[in-house]
């Protein structure tokens, strides 16, 4: 499941502030996966439409703050993914790429 976090310019992630600590909006993407994923490889999401709709709504949004992508796993061989931070190594860092169109 992927769900982003309920902030309208999120902070990142540290020891005190852990992903499993952060308010999350209720729209989620439903994301089931038991394949390894391979650093430097593209792998598709549903469609994040309405997730990130939300997040654009919240009180303090605008264009160019950061946004936090919170995934969680059920626990078989690869259903729990592992990623980098940004912060941590933008070389390795977890990508997502939104494409949208202007109505």
């Amino acid at each position: 499941e992927l769900a982003l976090e309920a902030s309208g310019n999120s902070t990142p992630f540290s020891t005190s502030s852990r992903p499993s600590q952060r308010p999350l909006l209720p729209p989620r993407v439903q994301h089931r996966s038991n394949e390894r994923w391979i650093a430097g490889s593209w792998y598709p999401l549903d469609e994040m439409a309405p997730v990130v709709q939300a997040l654009v709504n919240q009180p303090g949004w605008s264009s160019g703050n950061a946004l936090a992508v919170v995934l969680t796993g059920n626990g078989t061989a690869w259903g729990r993914k592992f990623v980098e931070a940004f912060e941590d190594s933008p070389a390795r860092a977890a990508r997502l790429v939104v494409t949208y169109t202007v109505p």
